[in-house]
């Protein structure tokens, strides 16, 4: 029996000390920084909009240098107001790449975090579009699309084409290409016009889509919520490096009478 009651007590101990390292493994500071960041445009200093957030649209990389070993790479999304946030980081040096962009690829930088720290990134867009004139009738949605770049494409094209402009039409104002992020689109193919002739604004670029009835009587409680209001958004997509990428303009509303 004594050597019983011996035995318990020293496995006892055993686990108590067990116990007291892994309340000190746990016990780590807490993250002290975060980074609030923005993607602008080079030349004129507007923010590059973006697709909604999710997996497919904008990603930042980041790695945290100050490590004796490789650290994991923290990776995050924008939003479409072109804005990123991490507000759980530790104060220290990262590397930071932006990658499935809607711009030209931009270097590898590093960056400092020391406390919540804003961080703008000067990027080159591919194209902007610009949408006026939306108008509704017989559920065809259409509208103006007019296209800009804001580098010298005139003395250098870098291997770019303008494939299509796309208008997408949904009852949220949070719109993309994806079909989760849009109830109807249309799209005009600019493969057989020059660049030139896009840029320059004598090709007329009216993209059209004719919304699905059933998809209407679907939403009708979420469209009288917004005021008998939908929301479209043009897209100019480029072909480059043999991959298409969208860049988007701004989103409206549209008054259903």
């Amino acid at each position: 029996i004594m050597n019983l009651k011996y035995t318990i007590a020293i496995l006892t101990g055993v686990c108590a000390m067990a116990l007291t390292g892994c309340g000190d493994l746990d016990n780590y500071d807490a993250p002290d920084g975060g980074i609030h960041g923005k993607v602008i445009d080079a030349n004129t200093g507007e923010v590059v909009l973006q697709p909604v957030n999710a997996s497919t649209g904008l990603r930042i990389r980041l790695i945290q240098q100050n490590w004796e070993v490789a650290a994991d790479p923290q990776l995050f999304y924008g939003v479409e107001d072109g804005t990123f946030t991490n507000s759980q980081l530790f104060n220290d040096e990262y590397s930071m790449e932006l990658e499935q962009a809607n711009f030209f690829p931009v270097e590898k930088q590093m960056i400092t975090i020391k406390g919540q720290t804003d961080v703008t990134v000067k990027v080159t867009p591919f194209c902007t579009a610009t949408v006026s004139n939306p108008s509704l009738k017989n559920r065809a949605v259409k509208a103006n699309v007019s296209l800009k770049r804001t580098w010298d494409w005139q003395t250098d094209n870098r291997g770019c084409k303008i494939e299509k402009v796309v208008l997408f039409c949904h009852v949220s104002q949070h719109i993309d290409k994806e079909s989760s992020n849009n109830m109807g689109s249309g799209s005009v193919s600019c493969t057989g016009v020059s660049d030139v002739d896009l840029l320059s604004g004598s090709q007329e670029l009216v993209p059209q889509l004719v919304l699905d009835g059933s998809k209407l009587e679907k939403y009708a409680h979420i469209i009288k919520a917004n005021g008998n209001r939908i929301f479209i958004r043009a897209a100019v997509v480029t072909k480059y490096n043999g991959a298409e990428y969208y860049n988007y303009s701004d989103v409206q509303s549209l008054l259903i009478e």
